[in-house]
C-alpha cells in the first residue's frame, strides 16, 4: 500500500512520478488515502487520472481508508459528491461514476 500524502500542486509531479512507475510496471496500486491531510484540485486531478488509467488497462488503482475532512472537501467542492464519503470504495465508486 502506497500512502498519498498530501497531494497539492507543489507535490504533484513527484507523486504522478512515482505513481506512474508503479502502473508501468503492471502492478497493483492501492493508495492509502487516510493521511491525506491536504488536497486541492491538482491532487484530485491526479487521482481521477490513475483511476482513469486503470480502466484502460494499465494496472490496478484502488484506495484504502476513510477519506480525511479535506479530501471529502475537494471531492465536494469539485462537484463529485453530494455529501461526504465515509470510506475509500465510496471514493473511488464516486470518482469513477464522473469519467
Amino acid at each position: 500500500m502506497t500512502d498519498t500524502g498530501n497531494l497539492t500542486i507543489d507535490r504533484v509531479q513527484s507523486a504522478k512520478t512515482a505513481f506512474l512507475e508503479v502502473l508501468s510496471a503492471k502492478r497493483s496500486l492501492e493508495l492509502d488515502i487516510t493521511s491525506c491531510e491536504e488536497i486541492d484540485l491538482s491532487g484530485l486531478q491526479l487521482l481521477v487520472s490513475l483511476l482513469r488509467s486503470s480502466l484502460s488497462g494499465s494496472g490496478k488503482v484502488s484506495f484504502r481508508g476513510a477519506p480525511t475532512e479535506a479530501f471529502n472537501a475537494v471531492l465536494l467542492t469539485a462537484g463529485v459528491i453530494e455529501s461526504p464519503c465515509g470510506s475509500a470504495e465510496e471514493v473511488e465508486e464516486k470518482i469513477k461514476a464522473v469519467l
